[in-house]
């Protein structure tokens, strides 16, 4: 990716980022662990574990 475009930012420790407006993910496993954040960004992290 870093070849094809060499203009981009491309964080390689990482399995996702967000950028306010833009959040991305590489590969299926990462994509859970983004969607838990979106989740947790738009509803807030609540625990019901007393």
């Amino acid at each position: 990716m870093k070849m094809m475009f060499p203009n981009l930012g491309v964080k390689s420790d990482v399995c996702w980022v967000d950028q306010g407006a833009f959040v991305s993910s590489a590969g299926i496993p990462a994509g859970i662990d983004m969607s838990l954040h979106l989740v947790e960004r738009f509803a807030g992290r609540r625990s019901s574990i007393q």
